[in-house]
């Protein structure tokens, strides 16, 4: 018979036992669904630049089954809240069980750049700014741009790790949202950001760090 108590006694363990970020993300994999959807190498050199910065707040837009929120309570060991948002955060539980005890972890299930959105994670944050923003949503051109706008304007001081973002010919039809808003956005404000891309191919990513 099904235990719940026991259930998630292995899976604490199971995930205890998983070393680098290529297992924990078979670890999702088999536990969450689709789990995390990354590239092992691009997501660990990713998370090990935001380390750098030590960040305390974290948001993710586009958490889907929860597998990529799962590593960054593994590998950003200085995070103090993570907020993740998609129109339904799927795993809760999961993600609770395994998150760092002093993490404080809140989820929403909204569209992300709706205005009543952004009043909820402004006050879940409390007057605190976010350090680092994962974008992993909606990939049109107009829901990015909307995501970059919302996010700047009502947290000027956010960094942001947009996935998906790199650039393809218009004619391939596939994914040219993120890129096209990135390139808007910075082009409005080319002093505001550190551009930082990953440039090896899809999916990619692109840090806009503030500077």
């Amino acid at each position: 018979m099904y235990h719940p108590v026991v259930k998630a006694g292995q899976i604490t363990r199971q995930f205890q036992g998983a070393g680098g970020v290529e297992q924990c993300i078979e670890f999702t994999r088999r536990h969450m669904s689709a789990g995390s959807c990354q590239i092992p190498w691009e997501i660990e050199s990713a998370m090990a630049r935001i380390a750098q910065a030590s960040p305390r707040i974290m948001g993710e837009i586009g958490t889907s089954f929860g597998g990529t929120s799962l590593l960054f309570t593994r590998f950003l060991p200085t995070l103090e809240k993570l907020f993740c948002i998609d129109l339904y955060v799927k795993n809760k539980e999961i993600l609770r069980l395994l998150a760092p005890p002093k993490l404080e972890l809140r989820f929403f299930d909204m569209p992300s750049y709706a205005e009543d959105s952004v009043e909820r994670v402004r006050k879940f944050l409390g007057g605190r700014m976010i350090d680092v923003l994962f974008i992993d949503g909606d990939h049109a051109y107009e829901s990015v741009r909307n995501e970059l706008n919302a996010i700047f304007s009502a947290i000027p001081d956010a960094s942001a790790l947009a996935h998906d973002s790199f650039f393809q010919s218009a004619d391939s039809n596939y994914n040219v949202g993120p890129a096209l808003a990135i390139d808007e956005v910075v082009g409005r404000f080319p002093a505001r950001f550190k551009v930082i891309k990953s440039g090896l191919g899809l999916p990619g990513m692109t840090l806009l760090a503030t500077v």
